[in-house]
């Protein structure tokens, strides 16, 4: 048997056609093929907050594993909560479709 006709014969049995068409199921295991691990070092304090390096590594879930790395820098910066008067939930996901109010 090859390796093609294991992997169509697999597709047509009664649990991975309940599995494919499962809503929650088989987004839960899509979600668990890409696998991230984020890194941040901050190296120096700069005014409120902080810099430093930062590498993020992933690992795509594809028809074959593909290795992701970014490096770079980052700055992080304490926000005051008292600066801005509290919004409701809806006002803040109507903000996510407001742009950058320019």
């Amino acid at each position: 048997m090859s390796l093609f006709r294991f992997f169509e014969w697999l597709g047509t049995t009664s649990w991975s056609i309940a599995f494919h068409e499962s809503r929650y199921v088989f987004l839960i295991v899509l979600m668990i093929h890409v696998l991230t691990l984020s890194v941040f070092v901050g190296t120096a304090r700069a005014g409120s907050g902080w810099t430093g390096n930062a590498v993020v590594a992933q690992v795509l879930g594809a028809p074959f594993p593909v290795p992701v790395t970014i490096r770079g820098t980052f700055r992080m910066l304490k926000l005051d909560p008292n600066a801005a008067p509290p919004r409701s939930f809806l006002q803040r996901i109507l903000d996510a479709f407001s742009g950058c109010r320019r």
